[in-house]
């Protein structure tokens, strides 16, 4: 799993010279293995930025600081995609067949982003490509995520609590 994680990075980190790829640090053992891998995949180690587990205030304050949200796949992020989407970061996420790779892409309908959950592999390079390149249209998701918080079905919690209740 880590070394396909990073292998489809790695593209993109070769295309973006700039960017980092920046992810948890659930434990120091991974820290090495991922470093090593990207390593021997021609990036540069310290483009791999961990960021260590911290209070959930404090991990939503730090989201706010990315650009932009990289979904893995074959399996998406779950909560922290949510996370990243409630700190106002576009999350980018690849579409799979089954539930794991399906997690994301709803997230993002939820929000009205729908144009961030991509179909396939080509697609996906090419939107966070174009989003990476472009800050003025990041700026303009941001502040689409931002409005949604109040507006959408996946920040309203009052209404799924009266939808869960009603089944």
């Amino acid at each position: 799993i880590q070394q396909a994680m990073i292998g489809r990075n790695v593209g993109l980190l070769h295309e973006l010279p700039d960017a980092v790829l920046w992810l948890l640090q659930w434990n120091d053992v991974s820290v090495g293995h991922l470093q090593a891998e990207a390593a021997a995949r021609g990036i540069e180690p310290q483009r791999l930025v961990f960021a260590p587990k911290v209070a959930p205030a404090d991990h939503i304050a730090r989201l706010q600081q990315a650009d932009l949200f990289i979904d893995t796949w074959p399996c998406n992020a779950h909560t922290t995609a949510s996370d990243a989407l409630w700190a106002g970061v576009p999350v980018v996420t690849r579409t799979g067949e089954v539930f794991a790779s399906r997690v994301a892409a709803s997230l993002v309908h939820a929000v009205g982003l729908g144009e961030l959950a991509c179909a396939d592999t080509a697609t996906y390079e090419a939107r966070v490509l174009a989003l990476a390149a472009d800050p003025a249209r990041r700026a303009a998701l941001r502040e689409r995520l931002v409005a949604a918080r109040t507006g959408s079905p996946l920040f309203d919690s009052a209404r799924f609590t009266r939808d869960f209740e009603a089944l």
